[in-house]
């Protein structure tokens, strides 16, 4: 099995922030984001959730 290609973090969030996706950063990166060791090659996202009004709109 071939080795797994590095994590480029910058690049989800870019493509997050493009499409206007909200979201929480949860797990191991969230954690080294407060100052914790935290070995991880993976990103742990939760999309916010889209709420639709009583007229049909939809916002976040």
């Amino acid at each position: 099995m071939a080795d797994p290609l590095p994590l480029d973090a910058g690049r989800i969030f870019a493509e997050l922030h493009e499409h206007q996706v909200d979201y929480v950063v949860v797990g191991g990166l969230a954690v080294q984001v407060h100052g914790h060791v935290r070995m991880t090659n993976d990103v742990d996202l939760t999309p916010l959730p889209i709420q639709q009004t009583s007229t049909g709109s939809r916002r976040r």
